[in-house]
């Protein structure tokens, strides 16, 4: 039994779809601090529940050009949510996801990160909320940070 060679006119081209816009990419981001009921008390409702400490989260996703984000306050012992509002968080203009080798990098008015995308291992991440906020107090250590739908 003899095989003979594909011929070049027999191959089927393969074709591979590019996306050289990682903006385009659909993205969510979550970043997590602890913040005490009391610090912020004076300055945003808070979720009723008993917890001391309440947990701050940002959450950012993004599709086709569009980031949105919400900011939450959660206690951990009812699970109960509030959701922050203040002017200066409804200005989005410049708010983005960008994906840069395997780094999530997030800009928003408030906060910057950097994420690393395989093991979502939080870098970076800085934000200004605290202080727009009129929160007293000094560094606030984020918990960790999470990426779901993120093409590499």
């Amino acid at each position: 039994m003899t095989t003979s060679p594909t011929q070049p006119s027999s191959i089927k081209p393969v074709i591979v779809e590019c996306n050289p816009d990682p903006i385009a990419q659909a993205i969510a981001v979550t970043i997590r601090w602890e913040i005490s009921r009391q610090a912020i008390a004076a300055h945003a409702p808070t979720p009723t529940g008993i917890a001391h400490t309440l947990i701050l989260e940002l959450a950012a996703s993004q599709s086709t050009h569009i980031l949105q984000t919400k900011w939450t306050l959660t206690d951990p012992t009812t699970n109960t949510q509030c959701t922050l509002t203040h002017p200066s968080l409804a200005d989005a203009s410049t708010d983005q996801i960008t994906i840069e080798r395997k780094l999530a990098i997030l800009n928003t008015a408030h906060t910057q990160a950097v994420i690393e995308l395989d093991q979502s291992t939080l870098l970076l991440a800085r934000t200004s909320l605290f202080k727009t906020l009129g929160i007293p107090g000094g560094r606030y250590k984020p918990l960790g940070a999470r990426i779901l739908n993120a093409h590499t």
